[in-house]
């Protein structure tokens, strides 16, 4: 049975808002320390973190034969996107930032925010607009507490979304890959299990600014713009109407950072295909 832990709303979040949770309590501490507590977890960079962070959680955190094309011109990491398809007219912005830096991205959909908002047909505007689309269950909550049964019914229902999407614009048998980020980051072993049944290949990420907790747009852009490189696998989140809507003007001023690195964002699915 699905659980629906917002008070939802029949009509799309874009015209009526969908409602959240509480604030998490790392919003009550100051914003000046949240910004230093978390940068002191990257002391030594990005990817001794993840490395660290992949001894407790087995999943793919960047891609490690990036150094291989030191060589090329031109570098690339993945650009990667959770709680889509969130608010419409940030969506919007969003894609157009993206198209302006030639930038694409592995969007990471909550299948219940979608099909609340499927009449605006928001998903399909973004797989048409040359991004993939991945698994990041029904609600933006915590799994962990979930037995392979009910895990698996979430993680269909909101697979089954994202086929019909990829379907009705015509990428369904272009894309076959299957990428599965758990939602908090949280995952247990009867979900590997249900993912390793299906094919699924478990993301993280080592370049993760904390958008949802540090609402600061120049931090997102100066610690995603500096820590990325090639191989990293970026984690961002949609931007949302007074919930997170710091999150665009980060993403443009990462862009722009590291348009002047010469790298270049794009999916999950290109990166793997780059590197393997």
């Amino acid at each position: 049975m699905m659980v629906v832990p917002h008070n939802s709303t029949a009509s799309c979040g874009f015209t009526q808002r969908v409602q959240r949770p509480p604030p998490p309590r790392a919003l009550w501490l100051p914003l000046w320390l949240r910004r230093t507590l978390w940068s002191v977890l990257f002391v030594f960079g990005a990817r001794p973190s993840a490395r660290l962070a992949a001894l407790f959680v087995p999943a793919l955190w960047f891609f490690p034969d990036a150094n291989k094309g030191e060589e090329e011109e031109e570098h690339v990491c993945a650009l990667t996107i959770d709680d889509a398809p969130g608010d419409e007219p940030l969506l919007n912005e969003l894609l157009d930032t993206l198209d302006r830096y030639k930038a694409r991205a592995t969007f990471f959909v909550t299948s219940g925010m979608a099909a609340r908002c499927a009449e605006t047909d928001a998903l399909a505007r973004i797989v048409r607009r040359g991004h993939d689309l991945a698994n990041h269950l029904v609600e933006d909550m915590s799994y962990a507490a979930y037995g392979a049964k009910a895990f698996r019914a979430a993680l269909e229902e909101c697979q089954r979304v994202i086929d019909e999407v990829n379907e009705r614009v015509g990428v369904a048998a272009e894309r076959k890959e299957r990428f599965y980020r758990p939602p908090r980051g949280r995952i247990n072993k009867a979900h590997r299990r249900v993912l390793a049944e299906q094919g699924y290949c478990v993301v993280m990420g080592d370049v993760f600014p904390n958008d949802p907790h540090i609402l600061d747009a120049k931090y997102i852009a100066n610690f995603v713009g500096t820590k990325a490189r090639p191989g990293s696998i970026v984690i961002l989140h949609m931007p949302e109407r007074g919930f997170r809507d710091t999150s665009l003007r980060g993403v443009a001023g990462a862009l722009a950072r590291m348009s002047l690195r010469n790298l270049r964002c794009n999916t999950l699915a290109a990166c793997q295909a780059r590197h393997r």
